[in-house]
């Protein structure tokens, strides 16, 4: 009788780890950190810079986006949040 307990016990116990192992893929994921700074990044034609032809950006609420095309020919502008 004792070591059906004890089966029955350890059942138990697998059991629960792994239902909490599966949820714990379920937990929300954590929240990334604002950056602290506005990023902007100009691509341009030539090295002359003589036609911007896209835009990269990530703002200091963390949205990102972006437009055009992009170029081995680029600024990149950098600006602290909250100035």
């Amino acid at each position: 009788m004792r070591n059906f307990f004890t089966r029955r016990t350890a059942i138990a116990a697998l059991v629960f780890v792994l239902a909490v192992s599966a949820l714990a893929g379920y937990v929300a994921p954590s929240a990334d950190a604002l950056p602290s700074n506005e990023v902007w990044t100009s691509f341009y034609n030539n090295a002359s810079h003589d036609v911007l032809i896209g835009e990269k950006f990530l703002l200091c609420s963390g949205h990102r986006g972006s437009w055009g095309s992009t170029s081995v020919y680029f600024v990149k502008e950098s600006f602290p949040c909250g100035w």
